[in-house]
């Protein structure tokens, strides 16, 4: 056998070997993932709504919702994850909060070849699309369809809501008293709430929460502060403005329930507005 004959047959195998693994990837990701560990909250609510609640093998240590989570183990969070645990779970799939998550966790489960999906929405759109993502991963994309058509309802419940008020209104939204931090309306829950024609005039470009002055919280016109239900805080109302108490853990996750819990404090504000 030639020198160059043997050389091409080497470049050939390997050829052959790389179109092998591409193939044998390729039926991996094709086939529905099974085992599913969550390292968000968020994360763990997109995973139901794409219709895998059944797939979850763990979760990160605040998901709490679906309530059938609580029994599962909890293996980590944005802060860190336990390794050794994962491992022995052998999920096919890990979701993580992109916006969160290490970048060393992050190389470390790739090493492990465990499928990544990265979660960040940052509008309301995204939070579809990720359902319908998770979804195609895991086979289930009729229930993840299904969700999205209720999110998409919802969307436009809130949009009626806003043709139908006659008011303008403006709501602030109160996170923390010392220091006084407030969302400002770049943040999700600003924009769900536009929706239905309530605006947040804290302004702050390039920032979706803000530490701000008395002050300035005094220099601006509006109809409400918004804190959550379970607030141990007093909220900043020197002008003796409407409170309103709402359940902020469904405000701020990037889920479908977000829609629901904004529809709540549209309702609420727009009809004792308008009595």
């Amino acid at each position: 056998m030639s020198s160059d004959l043997h050389k091409n047959l080497i470049v050939i195998a390997g050829y052959l070997l790389l179109l092998i693994a591409a193939l044998t990837t390729a039926e991996a990701l094709a086939a529905p993932l099974q085992r599913v560990v969550t390292l968000s909250p968020h994360a763990t609510e997109l995973v139901y709504f794409a219709g895998g609640s059944n797939r979850l093998v763990a979760i990160s240590n605040f998901s709490d919702f679906p309530p059938s989570v609580s029994t599962l183990p909890r293996v980590g969070d944005a802060m860190g994850m336990d390794r050794e645990r994962i491992l022995m779970l052998q999920p096919d799939l890990v979701v993580v909060w992109s916006g969160g998550a290490r970048f060393r966790d992050l190389q470390w489960l790739r090493k492990q070849h465990i499928h990544v999906y990265e979660s960040d929405p940052q509008t309301l759109q995204a939070i579809a699309d990720d359902i319908l993502a998770l979804g195609k991963l895991l086979g289930t994309e009729q229930h993840a369809r299904r969700s999205v058509s209720d999110f998409n309802r919802q969307l436009e419940r809130l949009k009626a809501l806003g043709q139908n008020s006659r008011s303008d209104l403006r709501i602030i939204h109160q996170l923390w008293q010392h220091p006084l931090m407030v969302l400002t309306d770049e943040e999700l829950v600003s924009r769900a709430l536009a929706l239905c024609g309530i605006t947040n005039p804290v302004h702050i470009p390039g920032h979706k929460l803000a530490t701000v002055t008395d002050e300035y919280l005094w220099s601006l016109e509006a109809n409400a502060i918004l804190i959550d239900n379970q607030s141990f805080f007093d909220a900043y109302n020197p002008a003796s403005m409407r409170v309103i108490h709402a359940d902020t853990l469904r405000l701020h996750r990037p889920t479908p329930r977000l829609l629901d819990a904004a529809l709540e404090v549209c309702q609420e504000l727009i009809q004792t507005t308008e009595q």
